[in-house]
């Protein structure tokens, strides 16, 4: 489900179940006794006669973060370097259909592909030809741009290319992996590169989290194949500088923090669609609905509130997501202790709204960390091919090689008779061994002769 449908309307059914009883009954208090200070109600109208939202919104501007999904409208990309048409192309299931084979193929991406797994890539090649020209050329375009109105309603905003970009991304890595069997691998290394571009249409173009979190996913596929290649070439040279190269020019570490600006922006808009609908937007019948349309005072405080405490999050945030991985969890643990903290009526909306900001920047830093995994063992094979056998440290090999979850050298040694690069991860404790599918942080490279 598209996020811009899974959020909103639930909101406000999630928003009478949370707040129906504690503000109707107080307000309806309030009708009997007057209240003193500290009540719901008192911070409503407190909030409504002093309102801090809108320089709160100003505040964020000043500081480059967008606070309307309005701001984040791209122009126009001339026809002839946009992969978005391609895409919306591929949304049509008839045009395109779904196959199981697309499941079973792409189980060759993994370190240890099963037989059956090349004869379903095959068959998938061989049965979805438009499929794949056109995942091909919506790789080989730089931009991506879809029009659509950023006004008005944030439900109606609509990305269904995006799912797309994941798909044309899978097809490539399989395309790719099946060209480097045949004896291509370094051009197989080109075609699988395309993959970085199309990670890039997914972030590129307004950039919210969902669409991120796609081409976190669309690079990891792209990283897994190049892994691939280069365990199938074992480590030849020309294929290690192959995807050296490849990475070097088409891949770049996300910045974390760009995302959830865009983020900010669309969680916010949903806050002002909603002001601007009044509590008659809430289903009907509703007693928190009814309750705030008491006082228009209430209302107002209520969005005021909402809208503030939202801003306040995501601001913190923001911040946080451009500190290394450490000090970025200890401050995001803080934001979520703040949120988690009986908020009252200032979490309702807040709450509900706040993304997913831990997993996405985990998820960023472990990309990062495969694909310095995957450059350093690039350099293992290549001082390899120079010395006549593997460097005892990695360092001798590559001393550039950091791990970015720790701030320090990748860990490495020698197996048997090939070797492990690994990633010590969000816990700075794996330590190259047998990987933990339930951890899923893990990021190694291992090779054996």
């Amino acid at each position: 489900m598209n996020k811009r449908q899974s959020i909103g309307r639930g909101v406000l059914a999630v928003c009478v179940i949370l707040g129906a009883v504690a503000i109707a009954s107080r307000v309806r208090h309030t009708e009997r006794t007057p209240t003193t200070g500290g009540s719901q109600e008192d911070q409503l109208v407190i909030a409504a006669e002093h309102p801090l939202y809108a320089a709160k919104e100003g505040e964020l501007r000043s500081r480059g973060i967008p606070v309307r999904l309005s701001e984040l409208a791209t122009p126009d990309t001339p026809p002839s370097i946009n992969a978005g048409p391609l895409y919306l192309q591929m949304v049509d299931a008839q045009a395109y259909p779904g196959s199981p084979l697309e499941d079973e193929a792409v189980r060759v991406t993994g370190a240890n592909p099963p037989a059956d797994a090349w004869v379903s890539a095959r068959k998938l090649m061989g049965t979805q030809p438009r499929l794949v020209e056109t995942s091909n050329r919506a790789g080989l375009l730089p931009d991506c741009h879809v029009n659509r109105s950023l006004d008005g309603d944030p439900q109606a905003v609509l990305f269904p290319e995006v799912a797309q970009m994941g798909r044309a991304t899978r097809i490539i890595t399989v395309e790719s992996l099946l060209k480097a069997r045949e004896g291509h691998p370094v051009e197989a290394v080109g075609l699988q590169s395309e993959g970085f571009t199309i990670a890039n249409h997914a972030r590129g173009d307004v950039g919210l989290l969902f669409s991120s979190f796609v081409a976190l996913e669309c690079d990891a596929t792209t990283l897994d194949g190049m892994q691939g290649i280069l365990r199938g070439a074992k480590g030849a040279p020309e294929v290690a500088q192959a995807v050296d190269g490849a990475l070097a020019k088409s891949w770049h570490a996300v910045d974390p923090s760009v995302a959830l600006m865009h983020e900010t922006a669309s969680g916010n808009s949903e806050i002002r669609y909603l002001e601007s609908k009044g509590p008659g937007a809430l289903p009907a019948n509703a007693p928190l609905g009814q309750a705030l349309s008491r006082d228009q005072r209430y209302w107002d405080g209520f969005i005021d509130i909402n809208g503030t405490f939202y801003l306040d999050l995501m601001e913190q945030s923001v911040a946080a997501a451009r500190l290394p991985y450490p000090q970025l969890m200890r401050e995001l643990s803080t934001v979520n202790r703040e949120r988690a903290e009986d908020p009252g009526v200032k979490g309702m909306l807040a709450g509900l709204l706040y993304p997913q900001v831990s997993g996405y920047c985990s998820r960023c830093f472990q990309i990062s960390a495969k694909a310095a995994v995957t450059r350093a063992a690039c350099a293992v094979f290549l001082y390899k091919s120079k010395q006549g056998h593997y460097p005892v440290t990695l360092s001798e090999a590559d001393p550039t090689a950091i791990d970015p979850f720790v701030g320090t050298p990748l860990g490495y040694r020698r197996e048997g008779k090939g070797f492990v690069v690994y990633s010590a991860g969000p816990t700075g404790e794996y330590d190259g061994g047998a990987f933990d599918a339930e951890k899923r942080h893990e990021e190694a490279f291992r090779y054996t002769e």
